[in-house]
């Protein structure tokens, strides 16, 4: 500026030269003023300006280095006071420190004398009661032994009177001795006319029993009496149980055996009957087989009309039977029904015995079979000594024992070959089936994840931890069981700790499996392994506790070095939270120990494992998942570049396969495309349209999206429609909810903000997400809401009411109930609008249209950015299948 200012200057009195223009074409300034001819100005020599430029410099220089001076005598200044005020800011500091080390000392002091002085006080307390028990003691100890000394003279004198009673015959114990032996000769008359009258009644029974012997129709009375009659067996009334307790009653047994031994008597007087007879049977030692015949008889009734023989045998036999106890009751005893019975009993008891074999012999094979299994179960599981094992074992030795005693040990060791070849053949079927389940798992699992992989921008493994704490407000009936059986390891976890001796086998356990799982994270780390070994020293605990050595406190050091070294391992992101469960834990143990007693101490301390194992194994978890999801990232680059053209070719191989048809794609397609052709016939359908509408029609119905509802092509992609059907109704109730309120608020005269309905959305989200929540807690809600707007708006208004009518309350309550249901008419009309958004969104044209008619639309605009999220999912899901089966599609497209 200065330079030029002296330009300007100096132009009005040097002429314009050539050297002059130069300069002031370096510098960009206009052409100098020229004075008028008439004006003779000075003239100045070059020389001058070089000097008086010089000079400018000079003394410009000389005023910065002044003022850097200034600056660098101020910056030294400003240094040096903060300094005295650093040193005093220090010494402050120190001196308080020194104050509250002083307060803390005396503290101590005080606190050590203090406990000193209740020390002596409660010794002192000690001893004197000590003293007084001792004293208490020698003085009881003295009082029993006078009143022993007192009872033994007051005993000698009582034996010393009770002599003297019995030496005079004045006395009246002298007289009671007397009357005693009077009885006991009186007891012994006695005795000696009992035997006599005894043996008189005996003979008079005797007598009795002869005269009145009991009859074979007096034994045939008393069997008819228990009801077993051939009808019994014909009945349809009757049922299996009635016949069955009749069978094993006592008092039918017994009648029966009478019954048949009076028979059987009868039989052996007729000596021809034995000679006919190829099998001489006892009937009254069949007594049971003769009722089971009952039994037969009810239980074997063919479908198609035919007889077993052991049927047709016990049928014949008991018809002679009641014949001949007909022809007994009329006393009319033939020899022939009698030979009649028993032939029919031969040939019912040979028949019954080899029934009875051949079902002895299916049993003994069942036996067998299922000693077979229990082997084959024991040898794969390994005999490990346990309570399962040993009641297997006992199983078996009953088993065969049993089928021993049915077929010997010959055709025991013949079946169990037979059965043994069985099971191995099935068991290598099933192997082979499960390997090929496994594989299609597997090759499912990866499919999934592969889709997974290419459909999201960014893949996180979730940590699902073995012992969870996280419970839900309707578990179900696995999350109950696991919730109950965690409970129950922990509880027992507990139990065995503060046993007396405590049982350190679960603690074992666990440790061995904490252990193991730290070092599969670092397999090709041996240094590492074998330092967590040698810090851990599980083998030495062992060897502690079986000597009785071992203490919480070193179960402090192991459990501070697992998660220690879990903090080594995870991301140090997540240090951060170890290091204040570390620093919990630690406080927690300390109060424990400077509070509580040593056995109170011990036992809060022994509760807290649980939390703290807890702990170990989610954050166990959480590095596994980390490491999936580090290596899942890793090869996602690749996946992405080679996933549709593998996504393709498993697709076509199931269709190869016949795992899977076109069948409900084929349907689901031919619905959409017949629905817009209706629609516009003069416009031509796009294929990524016809996905995009169908897509949209499946996350809008009413009914829950299942595997077995989706078109084959969207499979991989059923959770994903799943969670834009529910935000998607999520949507709905929100709309349909806030333009209730909307128009109840507007009946009596109170407009609702676009705020206050962003509130009321949020409040509907929360509710509408939440398992706790029904339509009466929605209902609820939206009354508040609106009785609120009304109390605010009668603040303003007094005139205004400050709640809701009646009519009102009803009719918000009666449409909420209907929202619920997907036939209400409103329901559809919202449901058929957002279907129209979803398909606006989606599309390419019409977009900053769309805008303007959503955000002035009511109740859409609280439900837009939803819609578009949707939209976004919707046409990110429907482009990427395309990709992958548009060729599947074509064909489709092609027979439509």
């Amino acid at each position: 500026f200065l330079l030029c200012f002296l330009l300007h200057f100096l132009s009005a009195f040097v002429p314009p030269l050539q050297s002059m223009s130069v300069i002031e074409i370096q510098v960009h300034r206009p052409a100098p003023y020229i004075r008028p001819p008439s004006l003779s100005p000075r003239r100045r020599s070059p020389s001058g300006v070089e000097q008086s430029l010089k000079s400018a410099e000079q003394k410009r220089l000389g005023i910065k280095s002044a003022r850097m001076e200034k600056a660098k005598l101020r910056n030294e200044h400003v240094r040096h006071v903060v300094e005295l005020q650093r040193e005093r800011i220090m010494g402050e500091q120190q001196c308080k420190r020194q104050a509250l080390d002083e307060h803390l000392r005396a503290a101590q002091e005080k606190r050590a004398a203090d406990l000193e002085a209740q020390r002596v006080r409660l010794h002192a307390a000690y001893v004197h009661a000590k003293a007084i028990a001792l004293q208490k003691k020698e003085t009881e100890a003295e009082q029993v032994e006078s009143r022993r000394r007192t009872l033994a003279r007051l005993l000698a004198g009582a034996e010393q009177r009770r002599n003297e009673l019995l030496e005079d015959t004045r006395s009246r114990a002298a007289s009671r001795v007397r009357r005693a032996k009077e009885v006991q000769e009186r007891q012994k008359c006695i005795e000696s006319f009992v035997h006599r009258r005894g043996a008189r009644l005996i003979c008079q029974w005797w007598q009795w029993v002869l005269a009145n012997k009991r009859t074979s129709k007096s034994l045939v009375e008393s069997y008819l009496k228990n009801g077993l009659t051939l009808s019994m067996c014909t009945d349809q009334s009757t049922t299996f149980d009635t016949v069955k307790d009749k069978l094993i009653n006592r008092t039918v047994i017994a009648e029966t055996q009478r019954l048949l031994s009076r028979l059987e008597d009868k039989l052996r007087q007729l000596s021809y009957v034995f000679k006919e007879g190829k099998v001489n049977t006892s009937l009254k030692k069949h007594t049971r087989v003769f009722l089971a015949a009952f039994m037969i008889r009810f239980t074997t009734e063919s479908e198609d009309g035919s007889e077993a023989p052991v049927e047709s045998c016990s049928k014949s036999m008991l018809a002679a039977f009641h014949t001949l106890i007909d022809d007994i009751s009329l006393n009319r005893l033939a020899y022939s029904s009698l030979n009649r019975f028993y032939q029919s009993w031969l040939r019912f008891v040979l028949e019954f015995f080899s029934w009875k074999d051949q079902d002895a012999e299916q049993l003994a094979s069942e036996l067998i079979h299922m000693y077979a299994e229990l082997e084959t179960r024991l040898t794969v599981r390994g005999k490990d000594g346990t309570e399962w094992t040993q009641g297997v074992s006992e199983q078996m030795a009953n088993l065969k024992l049993e089928a021993n005693r049915l077929v010997g040990e010959e055709a025991f060791a013949v079946i169990l070959t037979q059965a043994r070849s069985q099971i191995m053949s099935r068991v290598t079927a099933l192997q082979e089936a499960q390997e090929q389940s496994r594989a299609n798992r597997i090759k499912s699992e990866n499919e999934k994840l592969v889709h997974a992989m290419l459909m999201d921008d960014t893949i996180q493994v979730r940590s699902e931890s073995t012992f969870s704490s996280s419970a839900t407000a309707h578990p179900s009936l696995d999350e109950t069981v696991a919730a109950t059986a965690e409970k129950a390891f922990w509880d027992s976890l507990v139990e065995g700790l503060l046993q007396t001796p405590p049982d350190t086998r679960q603690l074992l356990s666990i440790l061995h499996d904490i252990q193991t799982s730290l070092e599969q994270f670092t397999p090709q780390r041996s240094d590492l392994i074998l330092e967590l070994r040698q810090t851990l020293d599980l083998e030495g605990v062992h060897q502690r506790i079986s000597m009785g050595q071992f203490h919480f406190e070193s179960l402090q050091q192991i459990l501070f070095a697992i998660i220690s070294r879990i903090r080594d391992l995870e991301s140090p992101a997540r240090n951060e939270a170890t290091d204040c469960e570390m620093n919990q834990v630690r406080r927690d143990l300390h109060f424990l120990t400077e509070v509580a007693s040593p056995v109170e101490s011990l036992k809060a301390a022994v509760k807290l494992l649980p939390p703290i194992f807890k702990f170990i194994y989610s954050k166990l978890s959480q590095i596994s998942a980390d490491l999936i999801t580090f290596r899942l990232q890793t090869v996602q680059p690749i996946i992405r570049s080679r996933g549709i053209e593998y996504e393709k070719q498993n697709f076509r191989e199931k269709l190869e396969n016949g795992e899977l048809t076109l069948s409900r794609t084929d349907s689901w397609l031919r619905t959409v495309m017949v629905q817009l052709k209706a629609e516009n016939s003069s416009v031509g359908l796009d294929l990524i349209h016809v996905l995009r509408v169908g897509v949209v029609q499946l996350v809008t119905q009413p009914s829950v999206l299942t595997e077995g509802l989706c078109p084959e092509t969207l499979l991989l992609d059923v959770e994903r429609l799943v969670v834009m059907q529910r935000q998607v109704r999520l949507c709905i109730r929100i709309a349909i909810y806030a333009m209730l309120v909307q128009q109840i608020l507007a009946s009596n005269g109170v407009t609702v903000s676009f705020e206050s309905a962003v509130e009321l959305k949020e409040q509907m989200e929360i509710l509408l997400t939440s398992s706790d929540s029904t339509l009466s807690h929605i209902s609820d809600q939206l009354v508040a809401f609106a009785e609120r707007h009304l109390q605010q708006q009668a603040f303003l208004v007094p005139a205004r009411a400050l709640s809701l009518p009646p009519s009102d309350l009803s009719m918000l309550r009666n449409l909420v109930a209907k929202s619920d249901s997907e036939e209400d008419a409103v329901v559809r009309a919202v449901s058929s609008r957002i279907s129209s958004l979803l398909i606006q969104f989606m599309s390419d044209h019409g977009h900053d249209q769309l805008q303007t008619t959503v955000s002035t639309a009511w109740p859409l605009n609280l439900v837009e950015q939803n819609v578009r999220d949707v939209s976004q999912h919707i046409a990110k899901l429907t482009r990427y299948n395309l990709n992958v089966y548009e060729s599947f599609y074509q064909q489709i497209v092609k027979h439509v």
